[in-house]
């Protein structure tokens, strides 16, 4: 919006008889009395749209009762006895608390290159506690893909593709009410405190966020109070987890897997045995089973959320409370419960001085199972468990075998490795909690007209503690003949950011919108760890390491801390809300880079042109938006950089002869390691038609990444050292597009149509010192082979 509306004269003349509907006309004036040209208005709840003339002037079909909408600013239509509608605004001094909020540019960066989803899109889609999982799809060139069924786990959420030299995926930076956050933070949030998300994809816009937003950025904002009276309200869901069977895996049922393996056993050498006799087969096939349906379960997840709120003008207030249970799909596993707290706060101290905080906690537990291919993930072992073997043993007489306490003896026969998934996972007590802090505070003033100044304080506090105890009396502990063993595992991370900016901005002349901001910003980071493996305990119920008969001396502690500046110029200009240029630029400094590289400057910039505003489309009814973008930019990232990789450092170990002992860790340290470079061009479409009915974009961009993070072997003769270099190169291009399409518009009920589609294409231009393939990993789960050109 090109400047704050603050008045708007409406004038109907309704004819005795008439039906409901009539032209209502009217002027919309700007904050100094002058008309406001090109100005959107329509009537919420339909698909009527006009805009004013040079003289501010409009006409609309409405009726009484009905409300306009005025860039974004509602309007009711009323009517006296004369017929005559009239509206008296505020003044252009007054603030409106709801918004105050976003007015920073770090939380409200233009329009162009943002794709936003409000919270009623949200809570359209189905239960989930995890807020990256549940954008995954409402997003063009957004991918989520969750790393695990387990409750509440984070997804890789993935913009444009980015990816690493490796293939690793390179994670966007998430904002939350001005504060930083990683994914496994944000998932902490209730999904019901959340009142929109905006994701940032150009490079004009990731340059505000410097080295941080190179991967793209994620802006969320959470409820505040709206003016009027306390609102109280209270929802609810539940839903139903289920485990479904692998469209692609279709295993074999006990008769076919006997008869293969009879085949095999032909073969000889494969360590099968002799083959079975038919009358076996016929036995062992009528204990066919899933091992599926003994291992999952149907899990409930419930939500509930509560959530008080005012707003009257001079100070805004909300709180809410809310508790998400989810069960899982796994059997002996609880799954996940959270309780979530809100309170933020705005006020207006006097008309030119503001303050506001915002604080969000939660406390999470979460019982979640082994996964991937690890031996004691009930996931591997649904694939890997002979459909023939029985769950429990049984005796000659096909009764279940019980043990000497009365209890149903798992078989340990199931698979090849000799002890039964599903003792280990009742008999391992594993748990992780968590508690999560994070709060925000600023204060801001118009230390002159049209000139504002903002500080904001924002902070992250998390506490993880983790439990793993197999108990004595498990097979797998006896198997490994350890007596029991236990893991605890406890982190302590703090993160802050503290932001400094002054911003100017005006219109001049009724038609041209400047607005520039300079600012700076300090990024602290730190986190403690501490592990501690014992083994050999005294039973199933004592679980305290003090017991331990013996402490590995894998026990460890951590501790690391990363600090970051920077400072930003940014300017916005657009005429008559037609045309559109977007300019920034970023400094920043980081302790991760190498000693003679610890700056980089970033930059970006945008155009925009809405040609609906344009005199041969302003009569097209038809067409309500026509917004053509460009941009280019170019964005460092310093994600990758290990931490104190510019130093070459010791590895302590007390081996020698039970002294202490210290020797290099096998890295080099290089001080001109530097900043991953990503420059990104994009091109545009935004649309909107019938009233903006049919709505969406189409976009192609181009993304070249240079200077990756990579970890060189040197020469056996330089001692067989690694040492961290800057080298290769990718090329990513794709092409976008997204669609709305309002099929029905009423007063109580609207029924839309949304898709997507992106396609990504990689070629990896260059690798480290000419080589022309890499193995980057080699594991038994993966192996990743990089070659250059492809």
């Amino acid at each position: 919006m090109r400047r704050r509306i603050t008045s708007l004269s409406l004038l109907a003349f309704l004819g005795l008889g008439t039906a409901a509907f009539a032209q209502v006309t009217g002027v919309v004036n700007d904050a100094d009395n002058f008309p406001e040209a090109d100005v959107e208005v329509s009537v919420k709840g339909t698909d009527k749209v006009v805009y004013t003339d040079q003289d501010g002037k409009f006409d609309i079909d409405a009726k009484i009762g009905d409300v306009l909408v005025v860039n974004g600013k509602e309007f009711s239509v009323t009517s006296n006895a004369l017929g005559t509608l009239k509206y008296a605004a505020a003044t252009s001094s007054t603030v409106d608390l709801s918004e105050v909020v976003v007015k920073s540019i770090f939380n409200a960066p233009s329009k162009s290159g943002v794709t936003t989803v409000k919270a009623k899109d949200l809570e359209q889609m189905n239960p989930s506690v995890s807020i990256d999982q549940m954008i995954g799809g409402k997003v063009a060139g957004l991918s989520s893909q969750a790393m695990s069924g387990a409750p509440g786990a984070t997804a890789n959420v993935t913009i444009r593709g980015a990816i690493g030299l490796n293939g690793g995926v390179k994670s966007p930076l998430y904002v939350v009410d001005g504060t930083y956050m990683t994914a496994a933070d944000v998932n902490a949030i209730n999904p019901a405190d959340i009142e929109e998300v905006k994701v940032l994809k150009d490079a004009s816009q990731l340059a505000i966020f410097g080295s941080r937003g190179a991967n793209g950025v994620i802006i969320m904002k959470t409820k505040s109070a709206k003016k009027g009276e306390a609102i109280v309200s209270y929802s609810s869901r539940i839903g139903v987890n289920q485990m479904v069977d692998l469209p692609n895996i279709n295993l074999m049922n006990a008769e076919q897997l006997l008869n293969y393996q009879n085949g095999l056993s032909t073969i000889g050498n494969l360590g099968l045995g002799q083959a079975r006799t038919s009358q076996e087969i016929a036995t062992l096939s009528k204990n066919n089973h899933k091992w599926s349906d003994d291992l999952y379960k149907n899990g409930i997840t419930s939500s509930h959320f509560i959530s008080i709120s005012k707003n009257d003008g001079e100070s805004s207030n909300n709180f809410s409370v809310g508790y998400d249970k989810n069960e899982g799909a796994v059997r002996y596993y609880d799954g996940l419960e959270r309780i979530t707290a809100t309170f933020n706060n705005t006020t207006k101290v006097k008309d030119w001085l503001r303050y506001g905080i915002n604080v969000n906690g939660s406390y999470t537990t979460l019982d979640s199972p082994r996964d991937r291919v690890n031996a004691q993930s009930p996931f591997y072992n649904t694939l890997l468990n002979r459909p023939y073997e029985t769950f429990y043993s049984m005796d000659a007489n096909g009764n279940v075998i019980l043990d000497a306490d009365g209890n149903k003896v798992y078989n340990p026969n199931a698979n090849y490795m000799g002890y039964p998934v599903a003792d280990e996972m009742e008999k391992t007590d594993a748990q992780t909690r968590y508690l999560r802090i994070y709060g925000t505070g600023f204060v801001e003033a118009d230390l002159a007209k049209n000139v504002t100044a903002r500080t904001t304080l924002g902070a992250t506090y998390n506490r993880t503690q983790y439990e793993n105890f197999l108990k004595p009396s498990s097979v797998l502990s006896q198997l490994l003949g350890d007596g029991g063993s236990k893991t605890d595992r406890s982190t302590d991370r703090f993160d802050y950011n503290w932001r400094n900016e002054v911003s100017y901005e005006n219109t001049f002349g009724g038609k041209h919108h400047l607005r520039v901001t300079a600012a700076s910003e300090y990024i602290n980071q730190s986190l403690y760890s501490m592990t501690m493996y014992g083994i050999g305990f005294p039973n199933d119920y004592l679980q305290t390491q003090g017991l331990a008969t013996l402490i590995e001396q894998d026990s460890k502690s951590e501790r690391w801390r990363v600090s970051k500046f920077g400072y930003l110029g940014a300017a916005s200009y657009d005429f008559a809300n037609k045309y559109f240029v977007d300019a920034y630029v970023r400094r920043d400094g980081t302790s991760l880079a190498g000693l003679d590289n610890k700056y980089g400057t970033f930059w970006g910039v945008a155009l925009g042109w809405n040609i609906a505003k344009e005199g041969f489309l302003r009569d097209v009814k038809a067409v309500n938006n026509l917004t053509l973008k460009a941009s280019y930019g170019e964005v460092g990232d310093d994600s990758a950089i290990s931490r104190y990789a510019n130093l070459t450092l010791l590895q302590l170990d007390k081996t020698y002869n039970g002294q202490a002992s210290a020797f290099p860790d096998g890295n080099l340290s290089n001080r001109n390691t530097t900043w991953e470079t990503n420059k990104k061009f994009n091109v545009g479409l935004d649309f909107g038609f019938f009233g903006n009915r049919l709505t969406g974009s189409m976009a192609y961009f181009n993304e070249l990444r240079s200077d990756f993070i990579f970890n060189q072997q040197l020469a056996p003769e330089a001692g067989g050292f690694t040492t961290i270099v800057n080298a290769g190169e990718i090329k990513t291009e794709g092409f976008e597009l997204e669609l709305n399409y309002d099929v029905i518009r009423s007063k109580n009920f609207d029924l839309s149509v949304y898709g997507n589609v992106t396609n990504l294409k990689y070629k990896i231009n260059e690798l480290a010192d000419g080589n022309n393939s890499l193995i980057m990993s080699d594991s038994y789960e993966s192996m990743i082979h990089v070659e250059g050109g492809k």
